[in-house]
Formats: C-alpha cells, structure tokens, sequence
C-alpha cells in the first residue's frame, strides 16, 4: 500500500462523511447551544468549551437534511483550519480511518464538482464523502459569522 489519507469518519443522517484527521482537535459529547443571532442559517450556536467560545456548525442545515433536536446521543467534533475553531455537530463517530489515496476520487474531477467536498471514498456499502472544511463557509457567511462573533463578545 502506498500512502494513505487518515480520516475521522462519521455520520449525518444516515451518510457517511469524514474530515482530514490532522484538522480534528477532539471529539466530545453533545451540549447546550447558546444562541448567536445574526449569524449564517447553518450555524447552531455557540458553546464553550475551557473557556474558549466556539461556534456549531449544524451540517443537517448546512447539507439541505431534515432538522432534529440536539440529543445525549450527538457528538461535537472539534476542528481547527486555518480560518477558524468549530465544533461540527455530528450524529454519531465512527473513528479514525485509513483509506489509499488511490481509493479516493477528487471532488474536482466530478461531472458537477462542489466546493465543500474534497473527495469520495467508495466503500462495500455506499460512498464515503471527505469534507473540505476550508470551504465550510462561503466570503459571505464568513464575514457574517465574524460580525456575529463580534457582537457577541462586545
């Protein structure tokens, strides 16, 4: 095998996504959101964790899927790229993966390419779909969240 992509697969809705393993801080267990008003539709809250207010992102909403209370059984996965900290709210984990970069196919050479995916994995039972967490907010959205940001804190 040559080299390989690890990953931290988990779900939403029933599909299966990842991020890069290196964006991935820790994995926690699903808490109360604070509001953050005027920020972007996808983004749940704020939560704070050590000390540290992060903003939530809801993929349900970022991805167009049905909405569902917070629930025990949600996790939080707690990324870092280069923009900013978040937490993804996630249905569930399936942990840490590793898939050879000939398996991937790159989100650029599909017939339709979208800018939050940056490739697919095909598995036994479906497709597995790595997100491009530098893409997760649009110029737009972001100048919204760092306004929203901005006004929470002040």
């Amino acid at each position: 095998m040559g080299f390989v992509m690890h990953v931290l697969a988990f779900s939403v809705e029933n599909q299966r996504y990842a991020v890069e393993l290196s964006y991935v801080y820790k994995v926690l267990s699903a808490v109360a959101i604070s509001p953050l008003p005027d920020s972007p539709a996808f983004v749940a809250g704020l939560v704070n964790v050590h000390g540290k207010l992060l903003p939530v992102a809801n993929l349900r909403q970022k991805f167009n899927l049905p909405t569902v209370e917070l629930a025990l059984q949600h996790r939080f996965l707690w990324v870092n790229t280069s923009e900013r900290e978040w937490l993804l709210w996630v249905d569930s984990v399936e942990g840490v993966q590793l898939y050879p970069l000939e398996q991937q196919v790159l989100a650029v050479t599909l017939p339709q390419p979208t800018t939050q995916l940056k490739a697919m994995i095909a598995l036994a039972d479906g497709v597995m779909l790595i997100q491009d967490l530098s893409s997760l907010l649009t110029a737009a959205e972001q100048e919204v969240l760092d306004n929203a940001l901005h006004h929470s804190s002040g």
